[in-house]
């Protein structure tokens, strides 16, 4: 069955229309937007969704660094939905999706999410400002959504929805936004972007700590319910 992805979009009008209703700190808000949608918006979080889809678009760079290819990847491509993609495909997939993106990270330690249509990073080893050219860079360089980019810079902070669209409310008995899949540290060994990646815990920097665990927190991000829709 092909259906269309249900993607996040994103309107600099509506978002002005969200309602502040709870600050963390000096730098950190949660705003609702008019469909009851929560979202934390932070001044030096560094956080990035990313879509299979965009990840796994050019599929013949997926097939030359793997060295396989999966009927899911073909159907990916031809658009059909990542929620109808179950079990050991699904592993698969994010498993791809984490290899693919993390050659694309610049240094910094990461905590990695899966969600319902892609992964979610959030930098956890230092401040970011989301104006900065480094912060811009870093995440066009791992196919975030380009307006999501134009929209942090004109509101001039980073921003990740904290509860499900509504639509995904009344499929899943105990709806949720992520799951964590580890802390990661990348190095990059030069400017071919040839990383070096350890996978172990990491302490969240102070300022981000109790933003960080609000959003794990909020999102469900240690919950053992599937993320499966």
């Amino acid at each position: 069955m092909m259906t269309n992805l249900k993607r996040e979009t994103y309107s600099l009008s509506e978002i002005t229309q969200e309602a502040i209703f709870d600050h963390l700190g000096d730098t950190a808000w949660i705003s609702k937007n008019l469909n009851g949608i929560v979202y934390l918006n932070s001044k030096n979080l560094w956080m990035v969704d990313i879509d299979f889809r965009e990840l796994y678009l050019d599929e013949l760079f997926f097939i030359n660094k793997s060295g396989f290819r999966l009927p899911i990847f073909e159907t990916l491509a031809l658009g059909e939905a990542v929620s109808e993609v179950h079990n050991e495909d699904r592993q698969t997939l994010v498993k791809g999706a984490i290899d693919l993106a993390l050659e694309r990270m610049l240094d910094g330690s990461y905590r990695i999410y899966e969600t319902h249509q892609g992964l979610r990073f959030i930098r956890i080893d230092q401040p970011m400002m989301a104006r900065s050219q480094d912060s811009v860079f870093r995440q066009l360089l791992c196919y975030t959504d380009v307006s999501y980019s134009e929209i942090c810079i004109h509101q001039d902070c980073f921003r990740a929805r904290l509860t499900p669209k509504a639509w995904r409310i009344n499929s899943l008995e105990k709806p949720r936004v992520t799951h964590f899949l580890g802390d990661v540290v990348v190095r990059t060994k030069d400017e071919e972007l040839n990383n070096t990646v350890l996978f172990h815990d990491c302490e969240p920097h102070p300022q981000l700590k109790l933003i960080v665990n609000f959003h794990d927190h909020l999102t469900g991000a240690f919950s053992n319910t599937s993320m499966i829709a």
